[in-house]
């Protein structure tokens, strides 16, 4: 009975022991404290800390880049947008929020963090929590097709941001309406026809409506994708 106690013992703490490493990979508490390199429950906070990605409650600034293009979207001439590189534009700074109405139900809008364009003061208007702020929005319109910026909630700028579209990569669709939002052969940030690629081969029309969210702090490390 106390061999058969031993081994049970032997082979839960050897489970154990494999499915925290398969959680917990990168912690080494117990070797690092016996060495004097640091207080073990900060360590353990250190180690378990994940990136937030781009969906909170929080304002996380960062920029929206075209995998298509291999460029950033920037403002451009006549409240337009455009998917332009350094040094010819500077990245606009943007944050992604979702929204609700009682009418609408929930929704994504692209803010821009740009200087002048966004306020934390709001006023709530006609049931627009971020009256006053400056979003992606379909300029004039669902019937035009290029994107400017505009101050309030309207169909033309109430969006969907989609899952990643491959599995493992983080590059998203943008949906407004039934529509998908495109960078054109001119470079513009447009609505049109949502498209797929050619059965898992990229092509580069579907490419070109695939977005990433690039953290402020970490913006060189979406370039590339």
């Amino acid at each position: 009975m106390r061999f058969s106690v031993l081994i049970m013992t032997a082979a839960s703490a050897w489970c154990f022991g494999g499915i925290s490493a398969r959680l917990y990979p990168n912690l080494e508490p117990m070797k690092e404290e016996q060495e004097g390199k640091g207080d073990l429950s900060e360590r353990i906070k250190e180690n378990l800390r994940k990136e937030v990605n781009f969906m909170t409650n929080k304002i996380t600034k960062g920029y929206l880049y075209n995998v298509g293009t291999k460029k950033f979207i920037a403002k451009a001439p006549g409240n337009t947008l455009m998917a332009l590189s350094a040094p010819k534009a500077r990245p606009l700074p943007i944050s992604i929020f979702t929204s609700f109405s009682n009418s609408i139900g929930t929704y994504q809008e692209i803010m821009s963090l740009d200087s002048g364009d966004y306020s934390q003061y709001h006023s709530r208007y006609y049931g627009d929590p971020y009256y006053g702020s400056k979003r992606f929005d379909v300029y004039g319109g669902l019937g035009q097709k290029r994107l400017g910026l505009y101050i309030t909630t309207t169909t033309a700028n109430r969006m969907a941001i989609t899952p990643p579209y491959y599995k493992g990569e983080s590059a998203f669709k943008i949906r407004i309406s039934s529509f998908c939002i495109s960078v054109d052969s001119d470079n513009y940030l447009v609505k049109g026809q949502c498209v797929d690629d050619n059965n898992g081969i990229p092509t580069e029309e579907n490419d070109r409506q695939l977005f990433v969210f690039c953290n402020a702090e970490k913006a060189d490390a979406c370039m590339g994708k």
